[in-house]
């Protein structure tokens, strides 16, 4: 994702805009070029990264709150579209910094969150679920 960290009085419509291209624009060009062809074969998995911003925002997240709540909301559009299709699409909430440590979300275990997303049956797709590590403050 892409965001300012400004209160709403600090930004302008150009950052905002930005934010907004990044997180949704991008996502809606990305399944146009993908989900087609997912549907038509009847099968396949599209996991977005989202942020608990998409929930909530903050004094300083105003674009980046804006924008992944967008990205979430265009999520579920396109995964109520597809979905009956057999193309599984999810978002998931990366709620912590990500990197090595104790106190972080080590890349491997997101990359095997999202595996095991991938590998649902039908009868059971996740749409969202938030991944954290134990020390973050929610």
């Amino acid at each position: 994702g892409s965001g300012f960290w400004k209160a709403y009085d600090e930004i302008d419509a150009s950052q905002l805009e930005l934010c907004l291209k990044t997180n949704t624009v991008g996502l809606l060009t990305a399944a146009k070029a993908v989900v087609p062809k997912m549907a038509a074969r009847g099968s396949g998995s599209v996991v977005v990264t989202g942020a608990t911003a998409a929930l909530r925002g903050k004094a300083r997240t105003t674009a980046f709150a804006a924008a992944k709540a967008a990205q979430r909301s265009l999520t579920q559009s396109i995964a109520k579209k597809v979905m009956p299709s057999g193309v599984h699409v999810c978002y998931a909430i990366i709620d912590g910094a990500v990197g090595d440590g104790d106190t972080r979300i080590h890349p491997d275990a997101i990359a095997e969150t999202y595996y095991h997303l991938t590998r649902q049956p039908k009868s059971c797709w996740t749409f969202e679920l938030d991944v954290r590590p134990h020390v973050e403050t929610w």
